[in-house]
């Protein structure tokens, strides 16, 4: 498990060996998810594919105690890797406790005869959390941000068909959809590309 710190900043780094593409125009980010928040770290790569990102002090963010999911995310000739996942926990790497011993004396044991007893009411059961049915919007933004960020819109889409065709079939592994859900996110994309040229 990764740590991150609330009280210190970071560097990540890794090395990649990337196979099948070059490393130039490329770049890298790191990902933390939890929950509630989701937090994008921005890096470099360099030549040799030694890749640097800041992390900065999570204090303001995340409490002490927080895990989650981090992945790597790599960019390059348009195509979309996920090369590295981790869970992780935010600690504080600074930390007192106290602990203050009571002052106030025991009671004495009264003896009875009577047992006591004790009655249970009301006993409330813990409510579950429902989980999201439906993750398509979520999807479809996420889709459209990967498209934004290797310059793909409707003007381009046909000459950099191939370059398309490799990162949605990324995206599609990486979030496991089945037909429906990858026709619906393609087509939802050409709408959403198609309204924007218009404007």
């Amino acid at each position: 498990m990764y740590q991150l710190f609330t009280d210190k900043q970071e560097i990540f780094e890794a090395d990649l060996k990337l196979e099948g593409a070059s490393l130039n125009d490329s770049f890298a980010r790191l990902v933390v998810e939890t929950e509630d928040w989701n937090l994008v770290f921005n890096g470099e790569i360099n030549e040799r594919g030694h890749v640097n990102i800041p992390i900065k002090k999570l204090k303001r963010v995340f409490p002490n105690g927080t895990s989650g999911t981090m992945k790597l995310e790599v960019v390059a000739e348009d195509t979309y890797f996920t090369p590295w996942e981790s869970d992780f926990q935010v600690e504080t790497s600074k930390q007192v406790t106290v602990e203050v011993k009571s002052q106030t004396k025991k009671k004495p044991v009264m003896e009875t005869n009577q047992k006591p007893t004790m009655k249970v009411e009301n006993v409330s059961k813990p409510k579950q959390k429902s989980k999201p049915n439906n993750k398509r919007p979520e999807l479809f933004k996420e889709y459209v941000g990967v498209l934004k960020r290797v310059n793909i819109n409707i003007n381009n889409m046909r000459t950099k068909q191939k370059g398309l065709q490799r990162l949605t079939e990324a995206f599609t592994n990486k979030h496991q959809l089945n037909e429906s859900d990858k026709n619906w996110l393609q087509t939802k994309t050409l709408q959403y590309f198609t309204k924007k040229s218009k404007k």
